[in-house]
């Protein structure tokens, strides 16, 4: 097909008349732009079919949406996956917690050493997913993978969260794990909350609690290896989990990883990056219970330059009842229902007079290709903040990339005289004029 569409030819606009010369021109861009999509529809599927013929394995990690990192949930279960020419198994589901490596085992990238020192992710994949940009953790984590106990060399990681495995629920149907039934109506309740209550009173809930979403996961994927879905149906899902940022694929393999990227399935960052996210350093699961919003205004001042102003409020609706688990607190000088995190901020290369207020500054440097600033709240049930991050972009930058945060509730956001849904990847042009105050839109 892109051969085919390739060799069309509309002509010359020159020496038409204007409505005729504009048609051949649209017909060009129209042509080019097929091109260029089918030539990234056709890496991708190389990629895949590498990916899916076998028989390197991949990492699968389970994301929780309680408790956020910096744009997807903590990785709290991992398992590998393997893939037979086109058939798909998954191995043994582990807690995390378990697989801790000791201190100095992984060399992480060097952004990631320099911000979260203190952190020391190459030790413990609930500490990878600091950053948003996916690569950086899932290089990590291949290189971890094999040190654990029963691991074993890998090929590339793929990340999923309750929301992704939502939507397989809605192309595959409902799932029943130990007596609960899962679908795409429960399937946030249950795994965000309900698991969590339903072992509150089990001397050995925590560990069960912990597997709960990999388990779901294991359903569900056999449920996808069962077949009988509509293959329309899945592809739209799978495109609308990727643009969310519910699921990723990274692969070790250059070829396959750049195929990945190019459609924006491997959670990069770029130099036109701005994502604002939440993570949650409470140790408890409260982010269910936080609500945020964000609005962008953008100012074009007298020497070319824009500014941006981001406004960000957080809102900490829980009470303190429920499970310790959950509300807390523990931590030592944490109250129940406590919420505590960092707001992290990556802004497009380039960018200066970066100035953070409404939380107290903990995180100022380079991340992938893109400027980052953080700083840390504390929000006891019914407390709300608002943190503002205004900034200068650097000189010809007239537009940036929104990247989602994958919260569970969504972020919303307002932007003035803009489509009222913001997709991944889709470059914001500040010519447009945005100001807070304007439409909402769910990230």
């Amino acid at each position: 097909t892109s051969s085919e569409i390739g060799a069309l030819d509309p002509g010359s606009p020159d020496a038409l008349i204007t409505p005729l010369a504009e048609a051949v021109q649209e017909v060009t861009e129209q042509r080019d732009d097929t091109v260029r999509t089918l030539e990234r529809a056709e890496a991708t599927t190389r990629a895949l079919r590498q990916m899916l013929t076998g028989p390197t394995p991949y990492l699968l990690l389970g994301a929780n949406n309680a408790e956020m990192r910096a744009g997807s949930g903590m990785f709290l279960s991992a398992a590998v996956i393997r893939f037979d020419l086109g058939r798909v198994g998954l191995g043994e589901v582990r807690p995390t917690q378990e697989l801790v490596l000791p201190a100095g085992s992984v060399a992480v990238s060097d952004d990631l050493r320099n911000n979260w020192p203190w952190l020391d992710p190459g030790r413990d994949f609930r500490n990878l997913g600091l950053t948003a940009d996916f690569p950086q953790s899932a290089e990590a984590a291949t290189a971890m993978w094999p040190l654990v106990e029963g691991g074993e060399p890998v090929g590339g990681v793929i990340s999923v969260d309750v929301d992704a495995l939502r939507g397989l629920l809605r192309v595959v149907g409902p799932v029943e794990v130990d007596g609960v039934t899962y679908d795409v109506d429960t399937v946030r309740g249950e795994l965000l909350r309900g698991q969590y209550d339903r072992f509150v009173d089990d001397p050995n809930g925590r560990d069960q609690r912990r597997d709960s979403l990999g388990v779901v996961a294991r359903a569900v994927f056999d449920r996808v290896e069962a077949g009988g879905w509509e293959l329309d149906v899945m592809a739209t899902t799978i495109v609308e989990a990727v643009q969310g940022r519910h699921l990723m694929v990274w692969a070790s393999d250059p070829q396959a990883r750049d195929a990945f990227a190019e459609v924006s399935a491997d959670g990069h960052l770029t130099e036109r990056s701005l994502s604002v996210a939440l993570l949650n350093r409470g140790a408890n699961k409260l982010d269910p219970k936080v609500e945020t919003s964000l609005s962008i205004e953008t100012t074009l001042e007298s020497d070319g330059r824009r500014s941006l102003l981001l406004t960000y409020d957080v809102v900490n609706t829980a009470t303190g009842n429920g499970p310790r688990y959950v509300v807390g607190p523990n931590i030592d000088s944490m109250v129940a229902g406590e919420y505590r995190g960092i707001v992290v901020v990556n802004v497009p290369a380039g960018t200066t007079d970066i100035e953070m207020t409404g939380v107290r500054p903990t995180l100022a440097g380079r991340d992938g290709p893109t400027s980052v600033v953080g700083g840390e709240l504390s929000l006891v049930p019914g407390a709300s903040v608002r943190v503002t991050v205004s900034m200068r972009l650097g000189r010809g930058v007239d537009s940036f990339t929104l990247e989602p945060s994958a919260r569970i509730p969504r972020t919303r956001l307002a932007l003035e005289d803009w489509s009222p849904s913001v997709d991944r990847r889709r470059a914001i042009d500040l010519d447009e004029g945005l100001a807070a105050g304007g439409r909402d839109a769910d990230d």
